[in-house]
C-alpha cells in the first residue's frame, strides 16, 4: 500500500515512471535488507518485538507496522490479539507484559530520537517489570522512521531489525554494509537500571500536595491549565496547541469540527460527545453517554416523559436512596423521565472520594435500565466544577430521545450538611433548573429501614477512619457501631463511603 502511493503521487505530479521506478527500487531494497537478515541470523526462534506509539495512554502499532517488524525478521509479540493493517489503539501496560516481548520499540508518533528517549525515562516505572524479564527496550525516531508512510519506512525497517538483532553482531555488521542507513543512526537501548531520580521526575506534571488527588465540587478547579490554551487557540482560529503538562500538540475543537466526525480515539476536546468511542469508560474526556436506556417502558423512560430530570448519581447508599426516593414520587405524583450523571477522575477513572471504579456505576445503570453520562473532570485543566457539569447536562440535552424533552430539574443525595447544600444552591441558582434534595434532614431511622426493603447490600469502599473497615458490610449493626464510635452513622462528613450492588437484586425490587 506504501510502495503504490508514490505512483500515485508521482502519477498525479506528471511523473508517473518515476513514481514507479521508485516503488521497484523501495521493494527491492526491502527483500534485500530481508535476505541479508535471515542469512546472516542465527536466533531461533524468531525476537518477538512489541511497537509502542504512544505512552501515555500506552497505544500499540498498526497499519503498515506490522508489514515493517515482517521485513526486520522479527515478530510481533502481540500478533494473536491484533488484526494486520487495522490503526493503533489505546491497550492496558498488562498488554504489554503479558505478550512476554524480547524487544520493546518506544517510536512514539511525531517524536524524534531524543524525545523517545526522554519519555522512556519519564515512564520508566512502566517499563520496569519487562527489564526484570530481561526484556530490551529501544528508543527510535518515530516521526521519521515508523510514523510517516514514505520511503523513510525502509530505514525505519533498518532500525527495527537492528534492534530484534541487538545481540547478534554478525546482522548488525550485515545491514551496515547495505548502506541503508549509518550504523546505529535513529534508535538507542535505553538502560532502566542508569536512570536517575531527576530524569525519571523531568517532564512530569508538578503539582501541590493539594492536588495530587481528584477532588469534589469547588475544589476542582485551579487558576491555569490547558482550558485556557484550548479557549485562546480557538479564538485565535488555530487547530492545535501546546499542551503545558507535557509539551504534547494537542487537537482544538476546531480541528475536530473541521473533520466532522468522531474518530473514536477519546480526544481531549471531542465535540462529538465521543459517539465512535467503544471503551468509553477507559477513553472520554468530554462528557458522553455511558450507557443509554434501553426500553421504552422502563421506569423513568426519556421516551415517554418530556420532563427529565438529572439526578447526581455516585455509585453509594446515599444516592441509592434518593434514587429509590425519586421512583416512589414517580409513581406517586406526575411521572418524569431521569438520567444519571457522575463525574469521575479523567486519569484513575474512578468516583472521587467513593474509591469505586467508574464501570460499578455502568453495571448500576445497566441493571436498573437508566440512561448514564459519565463527566471526566480532569485536575489541572483550569475549568470549574460547575463548567463542565455544564457540559455534561448540555450532552444530556443533545441526547433526549423527544424533541420536546426537557431538563427540569437537578437532584441531590445530601442529607444535612449546610454548607455543601448552600454551595450547590450558589452554583446553580442561575442554571434556571429546580433543585431537589428528596433526602434532605431525613430520618436515620427511615433511611436504614428503606435500605432494608430493597434488599440492596451496601459495602464500604472507602474510609477515613479506623473504625470502618473497607469492604464491610453497611447494615443496622455498622451504623449503630459507628454511633458508639461518636461517627456520623451514615459517614455524611466524609467518615467512609460505599457502594450499592444493585445488581444483585430483581430492578423491580430494588426501585420498589
Amino acid at each position: 500500500m506504501v510502495a503504490d502511493s508514490f505512483v500515485t503521487v508521482a502519477k498525479v505530479c506528471g511523473v508517473e515512471e518515476r513514481g514507479i521506478a521508485l516503488r521497484k527500487k523501495w521493494l527491492g531494497d526491502l527483500e534485500r535488507l530481508r535476505t541479508t537478515i535471515l542469512e546472516h541470523r542465527t536466533t531461533e526462534p524468531t525476537p518477538k518485538m512489541f511497537l509502542l506509539e504512544w505512552l501515555d495512554p500506552p497505544f500499540d502499532s498498526g497499519h503498515w507496522t506490522y508489514q515493517m517488524v515482517d521485513f526486520a525478521c522479527a515478530e510481533m509479540a502481540n500478533k494473536a490479539k491484533r488484526q494486520t493493517g487495522v490503526k493503533s489503539r489505546v491497550i492496558e501496560w498488562n498488554d504489554v507484559y503479558e505478550a512476554k516481548p524480547d524487544v520493546v520499540v518506544v517510536g512514539c508518533c511525531g517524536f524524534d530520537l531524543e524525545r523517545n528517549v526522554h519519555d522512556i525515562k519519564v515512564y520508566s516505572d512502566n517499563f520496569a517489570p519487562l527489564a526484570k524479564s530481561s526484556t530490551k527496550i529501544f528508543a527510535c525516531d518515530g516521526n521519521e522512521f515508523i510514523a510517516q508512510p514514505g520511503p523513510s519506512l525502509l530505514q525505519g525497517v533498518a532500525v527495527l531489525a537492528q534492534c530484534a538483532y541487538h545481540d547478534q553482531p554478525e546482522v548488525i555488521k550485515a545491514i551496515d554494509a547495505l548502506n541503508i542507513i549509518p550504523a546505529s543512526q535513529g534508535f538507542q537501548l535505553v538502560d532502566l537500571q542508569s536512570i536517575s531520580l531527576q530524569e525519571k521526575e523531568e517532564g512530569k506534571p508538578i503539582h501541590s500536595q493539594q492536588s495530587l488527588g481528584i477532588g469534589d465540587i469547588e475544589d476542582i478547579a485551579v487558576d491555569e491549565g490547558f482550558a485556557k490554551m484550548h479557549e485562546q487557540a480557538c479564538a485565535a482560529g488555530q487547530l492545535t496547541y501546546e499542551d503545558p503538562e507535557t509539551g504534547y500538540m494537542v487537537f482544538t475543537e476546531l480541528a475536530h469540527k473541521k473533520r466532522g466526525y468522531c474518530c473514536g480515539s477519546g480526544c481531549r476536546h471531542c465535540p462529538f460527545s465521543h459517539e465512535n468511542v467503544g471503551d468509553k469508560t477507559k477513553r472520554i474526556q468530554q462528557p458522553a453517554i455511558l450507557y443509554r436506556q434501553s426500553s421504552e417502558s422502563s421506569l423513568f423512560s426519556l421516551t415517554e416523559n418530556k420532563n427529565i430530570k438529572v439526578l447526581f448519581h455516585s455509585g453509594g447508599k446515599d444516592s441509592f436512596l434518593t434514587l429509590r426516593a425519586l421512583a416512589k414520587s414517580h409513581r406517586d405524583n406526575a411521572p418524569f423521565g431521569l438520567v444519571l450523571l457522575t463525574t469521575f477522575d479523567a486519569t484513575t477513572r474512578n468516583i472521587a472520594h467513593q474509591e469505586i471504579p467508574i464501570d460499578d456505576v455502568v453495571r448500576q445503570a445497566k441493571h436498573l435500565d437508566i440512561t448514564l453520562l459519565g463527566v471526566p473532570l480532569r485536575r489541572g485543566s483550569g475549568e470549574t466544577y460547575t463548567a463542565r457539569i455544564e457540559k455534561g447536562l448540555e450532552a444530556v440535552r443533545s441526547s433526549l430521545p423527544r424533541k420536546d424533552g426537557k431538563i427540569i430539574s437537578l437532584v441531590f443525595g445530601d442529607l444535612h450538611l449546610d454548607h455543601i447544600k448552600s454551595w450547590r444552591d450558589n452554583a446553580f441558582q442561575n442554571s434556571g433548573y429546580q433543585l431537589e434534595y428528596p433526602l434532605w434532614q431525613a430520618d436515620y431511622e427511615s433511611l436504614l429501614t428503606d435500605l432494608e426493603k430493597s434488599k440492596v447490600q451496601c459495602f464500604i469502599s472507602g474510609s477515613t477512619t479506623d473504625s470502618a473497615n473497607v469492604g464491610s458490610l453497611f447494615n443496622r449493626q455498622f451504623y449503630e457501631k459507628m454511633i458508639a464510635a461518636d461517627i456520623d452513622g451514615f459517614g455524611e462528613c466524609g467518615e467512609f463511603h460505599s457502594l450499592a450492588k444493585v445488581w444483585e437484586v430483581d430492578r423491580n425490587i430494588v426501585l420498589g
